[in-house]
C-alpha cells in the first residue's frame, strides 16, 4: 500500500523573522525538524504573479465588463504562467519576496 506523509508549509515574510523560524526549526522547536527552505518568487515567479494575477485584477477593477474578456486572456496567458511558476519553483532563487519552509513534525 502507498502512504504520504503530510508536511506542512510555513510561510514568513519578515528578514527579521525569517532568521529566527530558521533557527527555531533547526534546533527542532514545536517538534519540527526543516526539511527545506528556499526564496520563492524570484525573477520567473514575479512575471507569473503579474501575468496571471495582477494585470487581470487591474482589467476587473478599471471594468467589470473585463469579466467577458478574462477567459480569453488567459486561454492565452495560462499555459506560459505554468511554466513561469514551475521555473521558479524549480530554480534557486538567490532572492525573491517570498520564503517557502517546509517542515515535518518528528
Amino acid at each position: 500500500m502507498f502512504t504520504v506523509r503530510m508536511k506542512r508549509v510555513l510561510s514568513v515574510n519578515t528578514p527579521a523573522t525569517v532568521i529566527q523560524k530558521k533557527k527555531s526549526l533547526k534546533n527542532g522547536a514545536l517538534g519540527f525538524s526543516l526539511y527545506q527552505s528556499k526564496y520563492t518568487y524570484g525573477f520567473w515567479g514575479d512575471k507569473a504573479w503579474r501575468l496571471g494575477i495582477k494585470y487581470p485584477m487591474l482589467m476587473l477593477n478599471a471594468s467589470k465588463a473585463f469579466f467577458i474578456l478574462l477567459p480569453f486572456y488567459y486561454l492565452f496567458t495560462l499555459l506560459p504562467v505554468l511554466f513561469m511558476m514551475y521555473a521558479d519553483y524549480s530554480s534557486d532563487n538567490e532572492k525573491g519576496s517570498g520564503i517557502n519552509y517546509i517542515a515535518y513534525k518528528k
